[in-house]
């Protein structure tokens, strides 16, 4: 089975997403057999690098919510988090842009080892998420990409560079034709998907529905 997945670094749900794809995957005896292929997505292109605000700060602006609904939301968060065993802090996590921090998972996917880009991927999460550190800078990135096992060299030149900008944008261009305008988005064999935020009972049924229905491999 493939599962193709479009994700942003500073995407809480996706990052809760694909720890609870990869439980679902064992669940239904999946996870060794199935191929796990990232597709890069910036949420807003236009964040700036540096920014002051928290997460809580901008989901207030940018959403225009109270201070009740945004702590209802994070408590949400913190608690589908834990659920996957993961350590966010959402409430002190700074947006960001992301662009260069997707380009070094387009770096990672050159290498042709899944494990290596899932190292990246989930490093520069940590970074964001667990850490709360601004995943714009280079610096940062630099850690957080050599850490999962990327060299510092090859780091450090696309950083340099524009390198892997145009495959970031075609991963958007091509989700953009499938009509993809949320994350986190996964598409199973070709034909069926998962959108947004799901729950682990909801992502099981639509895999066992793949299963029932024979995989295409047509991703």
């Amino acid at each position: 089975m493939v599962i193709t997945f479009w994700s942003d670094i500073a995407c809480s749900y996706c990052y809760i997403g694909l720890a609870r794809l990869k439980r679902a995957l064992r669940a239904v005896g999946m996870d060794q057999y199935t191929e796990l292929r990232f597709r890069a997505y910036q949420l807003d292109s236009k964040t700036p690098d540096v920014t002051m605000d928290t997460m809580k700060e901008h989901l207030k602006k940018e959403y225009h919510l109270g201070e009740n609904r945004v702590t209802s939301v994070m408590s949400w968060m913190d608690f589908s988090a834990q659920e996957e065993g993961l350590g966010m802090n959402i409430a002190q996590a700074r947006p960001t842009n992301t662009l260069n921090a997707l380009r070094l998972v387009k770096l990672a996917q050159t290498k042709g080892d899944p494990g290596l880009t899932d190292s990246v991927l989930q490093s520069l999460w940590r970074a964001h998420f667990e850490e709360c550190k601004n995943t714009a800078v280079n610096a940062v990135l630099h850690d957080a990409a050599t850490r999962a096992g990327l060299s510092g060299a090859e780091v450090d030149q696309v950083l340099a560079s524009r390198q892997f900008e145009r495959e970031v944008l075609l991963d958007e261009w091509y989700a953009r034709r499938r009509g993809i305008t949320g994350l986190p988005y996964y598409l199973i064999d070709g034909q069926f998907d998962i959108r947004g935020a799901q729950s682990f009972d909801t992502m099981v049924a639509t895999l066992q529905t793949v299963l029932e229905q024979g995989p295409t491999y047509a991703n």
